[in-house]
């Protein structure tokens, strides 16, 4: 039996998102979320931090029963906690100011790319960028991968992640690859004949069925690609999830916002990243979020969901991601392109 005399609170790490027919509310903590129907959603930001009993005399007799299900559901599932004591309530959504300029690099590359990866590693250090995903379309060999790695050796550089195809060869040899570089903290297969995930010491190897054969196959949204987590949920309320603070450089060797854009700032053979990003218009997509996107701003996955620019509906950079099937009216996901 709920005290009613008791104030009602939502836990601080705890949110909620309208949708156009339904809203979520989310444990950032936990990394989970339940559905909640719209009124709700109304009750928790307009009554948050109110006792019980007031909130009660807001509505009809026949209503109160109901509003009481919802307060003991939230309760119960850990989203809200009553207290005797009146609490004062802050903002706890931050607009986070990072020291780096860039926070993560993607660099692509085929079985004809040129790169030089000493020339890149030196200006990657030089800006100071924490995050680096190298993602290899076509098979490499382990001593390869090694090669390349001990490249950023003497970086700035505090995580690396590999995206390659799946061989036994290389298979056989990974833990020689994560072994050469402290920095090397994850490996993804992809083309692989089973699912799985493994560790070897701080490192984790994925594999994946998916076959990656080129930048094309990204973009995509799907619940298991959803980020539960402040800094993203902070991030997504003003500015691009996918898009802020990142730049690439494309199996060929352009740079780029990200490697499926269209537009680039120049090849990494004759333009340096710094210079790519003294470019203004280098920094016109990060800014754009979910709430000045078609369909995603009426979306209750908006705050957990990556973004997409670079594959989108129309030609409007505005536009709904082409790769997204979920239906906020509805409440549907189907097929991409449906």
């Amino acid at each position: 039996m709920i005290q009613k005399e008791k104030y009602i609170y939502l836990y601080t790490h705890c949110r909620t998102t309208r949708g156009e027919s339904r809203s979520i509310i989310y444990d950032l903590e936990k990394e989970g979320y339940d559905f909640i129907p719209n009124s709700l959603h109304e009750i928790i930001n307009r009554f948050n931090g109110y006792p019980i009993d007031e909130i009660l005399m807001n509505f009809e007799t026949d209503e109160k029963k109901i509003i009481l299900g919802y307060f003991e559901f939230l309760i119960d599932k850990g989203f809200c906690f009553l207290s005797k004591n009146k609490i004062p309530i802050t903002n706890t959504t931050e607009k986070y100011e990072y020291a780096e300029e860039i926070l993560n690099c993607i660099i692509d590359v085929n079985k004809d790319s040129n790169h030089d990866f000493y020339k890149i590693s030196t200006e990657i250090n030089d800006i100071g960028i924490p995050y680096i995903q190298l993602r290899f379309f076509d098979k490499v060999t382990s001593d390869y991968l090694i090669g390349v790695l001990k490249k950023f050796h003497n970086t700035q550089c505090r995580h690396i992640e590999l995206i390659v195809p799946y061989t036994i060869s290389l298979d056989n040899k990974i833990e020689n690859v994560l072994e050469i570089n402290s920095r090397l903290q994850s490996v993804i297969y992809h083309s692989c004949k089973e699912e799985k995930v493994r560790r070897y010491g701080k490192g984790e190897i994925y594999y994946y069925k998916s076959v990656i054969t080129d930048e094309s196959h990204c973009g995509k949204n799907d619940p298991l690609f959803f980020t539960m987590n402040k800094r993203f949920h902070d991030l997504s309320i003003y500015a691009n999830t996918c898009l802020f603070k990142k730049i690439s450089i494309d199996k060929e060797g352009n740079i780029k916002n990200c490697p499926s854009l269209t537009s680039n700032f120049g090849n990494i053979s004759t333009v340096s990243l710094s210079r790519a990003l003294m470019k203004s218009e280098f920094k016109e997509l990060w800014y754009i979020n979910k709430e000045q996107v078609e369909i995603c701003k009426t979306c209750e996955f908006r705050n957990i969901c990556t973004d997409c620019r670079a594959y989108r509906e129309s030609e409007s950079l505005y536009s709904k991601p082409s790769k997204c099937n979920y239906n906020p009216i509805t409440m549907k996901w189907g097929k991409v392109g449906d």
